[in-house]
């Protein structure tokens, strides 16, 4: 197998058995585990087709939980898949190496999330030039950048960031009632995922008071400062809404610091902040359910490289979740709790 830096590869090959997970030696700075299935799709005539898989750090759970999507699908269907992780959030340039290394390694398929809206599109436009199909999820590259670049976005699957945060602020307006202060907590300056996501939030918790919004990097300790300066700023604010958990971790940490009761709201429905809803620290999250969007990114992949015509936007299912359905949410975790339009299944040729 190949020598892939934080990597998961998952091969599908011919025989009788079920899962083999080895974890393969690596150095300090690599990690490389393979997931040999067999018999994952046995007769299915699709262990010819390798996905490539780069998405944003390894550390954020959201993206982790979207690789163990990807996984499912690839065991599902016994296809080859290989997923690589930006190596840090903010590295733009090492994420675009992860895609040139990957583009000449014979890849029928490319699933992408950009950490900007454009530090992929010379990278991905190398990769159109040579007629290989790319799915971008969750993070949308930006369609003029690629073009210029030669390239286009086959299909996107992702969630609705506009509509997502307009959930979030109709629940956060029920929540605190009108006239309330609400803080709010974006992401990377320019990113379109946060912006969108604020400005949903806007919309649906129109009548409320907004303080910001103040960039915090999708970083928690940056998160945990910013809300600590709006607290110093303006002591009437009763509510946070973050544009991912990760940030609300943050917030909610300078909440309980400051000993008030104020309402704290993210995007992603990681893990923890399940735990941290369900114990009292957070008031909700928008969970989008990465794990959906990862398998949804991955059957898109084998549909395109078949041939077949992928649907140009395929929206992954997002839910407002608060100690009203948490325990749904947890029971349930990383799958939604009820049923989602999947298009793909009934395209793909096995």
């Amino acid at each position: 197998m190949r020598g892939i830096s934080k990597g998961v590869r998952l091969a599908a090959m011919a025989g009788a058995g079920a899962l083999l997970l080895a974890a393969c030696g690596s150095d300090s700075d690599t990690a490389t585990e393979e997931v040999v299935v067999e018999e994952a799709a046995a007769g299915s005539g699709l262990s010819d087709i390798r996905v490539a898989a780069v998405i944003k750090d390894e550390a954020n759970p959201f993206f982790g939980t979207i690789a163990e999507g990807m996984k499912e699908a690839a065991a599902e269907y016994g296809i080859d898949l290989v997923v690589e992780y930006a190596p840090t959030l903010n590295d733009e340039v090492g994420q675009a190496n992860k895609v040139d290394t990957l583009a000449g390694q014979d890849f029928d398929c490319f699933v992408v999330i950009p950490i900007s809206s454009n530090n992929l599109s010379q990278s991905l436009g190398k990769v159109a030039q040579q007629g290989i199909p790319i799915v971008n999820i969750d993070s949308p590259v930006d369609a003029a950048s690629l073009e210029a670049a030669g390239g286009k976005v086959t299909a996107f699957v992702g969630t609705d960031n506009y509509k997502a945060g307009v959930e979030g602020g109709k629940k956060m307006k029920e929540i605190v009632g009108d006239g309330a202060t609400v803080g709010l907590i974006a992401g990377l300056a320019g990113n379109v995922t946060s912006n969108a996501r604020i400005d949903g939030f806007k919309e649906g918790a129109a009548g409320l008071t907004f303080e910001g919004p103040v960039n915090a990097d999708w970083d928690t300790a940056k998160a945990l400062d910013a809300a600590k300066a709006m607290l110093a700023k303006n002591p009437n604010i009763t509510a946070f809404f973050a544009a991912n958990d990760t940030m609300a971790q943050g917030i909610a940490q300078a909440v309980a610091e400051s000993g008030k009761d104020i309402k704290v709201m993210g995007v992603d429905g990681i893990e923890a902040i399940l735990q941290d809803i369900k114990g009292g620290k957070v008031t909700g999250s928008v969970s989008q359910y990465p794990w959906v969007m990862g398998k949804l990114g991955v059957e898109a992949c084998i549909v395109a490289a078949q041939g077949g015509t992928v649907t140009e936007f395929v929206e992954s299912p997002a839910i407002v979740v608060t100690s009203e359905n948490i325990d749904t949410a947890i029971s349930g975790f990383p799958k939604p709790p009820g049923e989602y339009t999947n298009p793909f299944p009934a395209q793909i040729q096995k």
